[in-house]
């Protein structure tokens, strides 16, 4: 397992494996690409039925089409998450229990 260093900026970076005495290149010619994390700056509503099937918008930036999942507490969403735009997605809440602050 290789761990990727920290980068300034989000791009595509040359990946080259290389035995670690020698330093003789395993393989090269991979590329490793650097991403701008995601930003959460709102979600509405922020409150909804403890029955769950509320619809919750998330706005942000730099959100990807695949890679993320809404938990609502300790309460992962089964319904995926609907990619809107890099800036909008959408959630359902699951149903829970009982009222609670998540």
């Amino acid at each position: 397992v290789c761990a990727s260093p920290s980068q300034m900026s989000a791009g595509i970076v040359e990946f080259t494996v290389e035995e670690h005495r020698s330093r003789v290149g395993v393989c090269g010619g991979m590329q490793f690409g650097y991403a701008t994390p995601p930003v959460v700056s709102s979600i509405f509503p922020v409150s909804g039925s403890i029955k769950g099937g509320n619809a919750v918008s998330i706005f942000g930036q730099g959100f990807e089409k695949d890679g993320f999942a809404c938990s609502f507490g300790n309460v992962v969403s089964m319904e995926p998450v609907r990619f809107i735009s890099s800036a909008l997605a959408l959630c359902v809440a699951p149903a829970v229990g009982a009222a609670t602050t998540v």
